[in-house]
């Protein structure tokens, strides 16, 4: 029975390619960030002793050094989930309810980045039914019909939270946002995703929006944005952290109140 060195020199002199190149030899996605699926494949390989395992003949990897063609101007599409902002404002600044402005916050987000052009802006959330509680489902109704006629990059989803034992939850908002992410990556809508959330569930999305630049040969690069406050630590792996002062988040303060 072949041994894995063996196995490795037999297919190196069967190909005349290394194999042996090491997973970091793949391009990254943006600056860094390693294809999520990428194997050096004799770790495969070594999995068995058994050598008529092998991959087909004349089936075989080189090493891929192309660089991904970054864009002069980077399509961006912002995605909230609002629940979850809310209580991250709240933590680090104590904002009594979601007084903030969701495209004023898109757009200063954006400006950082000169090369940054905003053209998508997401809502999520779940809302209260009017039975259960008519105070917090007439605020969101008034606050996202506001701002989806204000401009027409808005686009909203909503859903009818649940109830356990009295107590509200959030069902399918999350599955929404990822799927949306994803899609947004894979039909090529944007060059980059900001999310605005901290909730560490939107790591696997941000792996498989990796994944989709590795397959497309596309440059994408995903941030998430969190207060900038000494409580909040992390922001979602896998995505560029975006800091947001008190003093910006001030500024995207909305005008109006819904309640």
């Amino acid at each position: 029975m072949k041994t894995s060195e063996e196995i490795r020199a037999r297919r190196k002199n069967r190909a005349g390619a290394d194999f042996s190149a090491p997973a970091s030899t793949i391009p990254p996605v943006d600056g860094g960030i390693e294809h999520p699926y990428n194997t050096n494949i004799f770790s495969l390989l070594e999995m068995t002793e058994d050598p008529s395992h092998h991959l087909p003949e004349g089936y075989f990897f080189m090493r891929c050094e192309v660089p991904y063609s970054e864009p002069a101007i980077k399509r961006v599409y912002t995605f909230f989930d609002l629940q979850n902002l809310y209580l991250s404002v709240k933590a680090a600044w104590s904002m009594k309810y979601p007084n903030f402005d969701p495209i004023a916050l898109s757009e200063c987000v954006t400006s950082k980045f000169k090369d940054w052009a905003l053209t998508g802006i997401r809502l999520y959330t779940g809302v209260h039914t009017a039975e259960k509680n008519l105070f917090w489902h007439n605020f969101w109704n008034r606050k996202l019909t506001f701002h989806k006629n204000a401009d027409r990059r808005v686009d909203v989803f909503t859903t009818p939270l649940h109830y356990n034992n009295g107590v509200p939850s959030e069902k399918g908002v999350d599955v929404r946002i990822a799927l949306d992410l994803v899609r947004a990556a894979r039909l090529n809508r944007c060059d980059v995703v900001v999310l605005f959330s901290r909730d560490t569930d939107f790591a696997e999305a941000a792996k498989e929006i990796r994944a989709i630049a590795y397959e497309k040969q596309r440059w994408i690069k995903i941030a998430s944005v969190m207060p900038d406050h000494p409580a909040l630590k992390r922001g979602i792996d896998g995505t560029d952290w975006i800091r947001l002062s008190k003093s910006e988040y001030e500024g995207c303060i909305d005008s109006n109140d819904y309640r």
